[in-house]
């Protein structure tokens, strides 16, 4: 049963490893995908601010032409009344295409500059894709020879549980349900190396003995001795 409490500890062991895998993994993808986030961004504003420019354009045009319509008209004007009225139309006319062309200069400048993040963002993104795929396959090969480890302690796990008794082996697992890997543990100056508290002389012998299974009073893990301790 130590044995196999050992084999079942060998096997956890491994999780940690594998959720350092998985989170290598998940550091890495989320560095491309804020910069892909960055990227949606910056071509979203780009095009958010063409289409501005290109309904400022549409403006100008329709500008232009109402221009081009008061100046047929002013061939026409005979009194002063109409001829302000038609000069206050061209001023606010002007003003609004002056406005125009300023936004779509603007727009423009700004654009150039989202433009060139957008081209850095770009390149970054695709070295990051690059580390990325590396990382995958490095996780990739890790993770295969760790499930490979387990697949071996499984197995051994599958013959040390044939070895023992039905009944034994249901005890253990009982406890280990809520012990984990803590099922079965050694006891050290007369403590139980579970709970950390000391044992009575009539428990401690029985352990020293080793004929039965013996449960610590405390805490109900499985105690043993580690002879090899001991004997040292």
């Amino acid at each position: 049963m130590i044995e196999l409490a050992k084999n079942d500890q060998a096997i956890d062991s491994y999780t940690p490893q594998l959720e350092a895998a998985d989170k290598k993994i998940a550091k890495a993808q989320k560095k491309v995908d804020t910069v892909q986030a960055e990227i949606d961004e910056l071509a979203a504003a780009i095009a958010d601010n063409e289409e501005k420019v290109k309904s400022f354009e549409e403006q100008l045009t329709l500008l232009h032409e109402q221009l081009a319509s008061n100046a047929k008209k002013a061939k026409d004007i005979t009194t002063e009344k109409e001829m302000k009225a038609l000069s206050l139309e061209e001023d606010i006319a002007k003003e609004k295409m002056t406005f125009a062309n300023e936004e779509i200069e603007r727009l423009q400048a700004v654009n150039e500059t989202k433009t060139a993040l957008l081209n850095e963002a770009n390149e970054k993104l695709q070295t990051l894709k690059e580390s990325f795929s590396a990382i995958s396959k490095e996780v990739e090969a890790e993770k295969a020879e760790i499930e490979k480890s387990k697949a071996e302690l499984f197995i051994k796990r599958e013959e040390i549980s044939r070895n023992l008794e039905q009944k034994v082996l249901s005890f253990y697992e009982k406890i280990r349900i809520w012990a984990g890997n803590t099922a079965v543990v050694p006891v050290r100056k007369q403590a139980c190396y579970g709970c950390y508290m000391k044992l009575n002389d009539k428990t401690y012998s029985e352990v020293i003995k080793g004929d039965e299974i013996v449960n610590c009073p405390h805490c109900g893990r499985i105690l043993y001795i580690e002879r090899e301790s001991e004997e040292a």
